[in-house]
């Protein structure tokens, strides 16, 4: 599928009826697009936690600030395990200089953590798929629930999916209940 350009379009063609060949294509592209957006989401999401972590390692005096918070914002892709790994190597480099830098790191770690997961992860969400940000943090409790680490870096696209399909029936039925009543 992912070989030709044209595969998953061809592939739909190929297996739903041809009555319903237009619709399934228009929810496709508007699928595709929202993931699209979701993943510049996730660029943007990971820049910001880079430079957050860079100027808060910068104000500590830590050395190596600069490669930690390219790090961080790296493996802020990687959902959970990521953010960890980052913060566990910034309060090494810190406490090998003194206890006090070290805590401070952990405590910088905690608070831009805090403040992705509460704030900046549903919002970005929320403006880059149209998803409400409880349903952003729902998907992600249920398909780390469901599937582990795979659910999780699935669950946004599938809701997003999810999303389309639904709001697609649920406006071909307004059309249809309003064409019933002229």
């Amino acid at each position: 599928l992912t070989v030709d350009r044209d595969g998953v379009e061809k592939f739909l063609l190929d297996i739903v009826p041809t009555s319903y060949e237009e619709k399934t294509l228009e929810i496709y592209f508007r699928t595709r697009q929202k993931i699209g957006s979701w993943l510049y989401g996730q660029i943007f999401l990971s820049l910001s936690i880079g430079v957050s972590v860079f100027l808060g390692l910068w104000f500590i005096g830590v050395k190596y600030s600069l490669v930690l918070g390219i790090l961080a914002g790296l493996l802020e892709l990687v959902p959970f395990v990521g953010p960890i790994l980052s913060g566990v190597l910034a309060f090494l480099i810190a406490v090998s200089d003194s206890f006090s830098a070290g805590m401070y790191v952990f405590f910088l770690f905690l608070l831009i953590q805090q403040v992705e997961a509460g704030l900046l992860t549903p919002v970005f969400m929320r403006l880059t798929t149209s998803l409400h940000p409880a349903a952003v943090l729902v998907s992600l409790l249920i398909g780390a629930r469901l599937f582990g680490f795979v659910g999780m870096i699935l669950a946004v696209p599938v809701t997003v999916a999810l999303q389309e399909i639904v709001e697609n029936w649920s406006s071909e039925k307004n059309r249809k209940k309003a064409a019933s009543l002229i």
